[in-house]
């Protein structure tokens, strides 16, 4: 599948531009309707941002208790699905068939380096630590290509269970944009 062109902003000749907004651009089709085309342009907090959407498709994203949705999502329809992205969760066994399945998505699995800290349930970190390790090399062995991503392997200690309010959550934030570029959009260079 080829990823369609990143569209900043549109000219259909025939049709009078009426406004050019944020991220829409509107025509008028006779006097009674308007066209509006959705471009790539992305706003946020009120401005236009300079980097157009990318990336045809989504990057799902979990954490915690809500960590493995991402992998229950794409079960249901993994339609556009680009990536899953589970953050310090409980990796449930699945069956063959599933994890081949969620093998077609690139994945990655996310652990900060606090496992053993929390006084009511140290094993608990460590059950669920240990239960994606082995949901990544399933998904690796049934041909997939996911990722396991303890933090202080990539440099990054201290995080707690909340890694994107830690002090290094931009370089935690890094690390996941970056295995984006290298597993999802690169990959999808390279098969275009």
């Amino acid at each position: 599948m080829t990823s369609a062109a990143t569209v900043l902003q549109t000219s259909i000749p025939d049709l009078q531009l009426v406004k050019r907004g944020k991220v829409r651009d509107v025509y008028g089709v006779g006097d009674e309707h308007l066209l509006i085309v959705a471009t790539d342009r992305i706003s946020a907090f009120d401005c236009v941002l300079p980097t157009p959407i990318k990336l045809k498709g989504a990057v799902l994203m979990g954490h915690s208790e809500s960590g493995f949705f991402p992998e229950q999502a794409a079960l249901i329809n993994p339609t556009d699905i680009k990536a899953l992205i589970t953050i310090e969760t409980v990796c449930p066994a699945l069956s063959r068939e599933q994890i081949a399945s969620l093998a077609k998505i690139p994945t990655l699995v996310v652990f900060g380096d606090h496992l053993a800290d929390v006084p009511s349930m140290p094993t608990m970190w460590k059950e669920r630590f240990e239960s994606c390790g082995r949901f990544v090399q399933q998904v690796n062995a049934a041909g997939g290509d996911a990722t396991m991503m303890q933090l202080p392997k990539y440099g990054q200690f201290g995080n707690s269970h909340m890694l994107m309010q830690d002090k290094n959550s931009n370089q935690v934030a890094d690390l996941i944009l970056k295995w984006i570029d290298d597993h999802v959009e690169n990959k999808q260079k390279h098969n275009n």
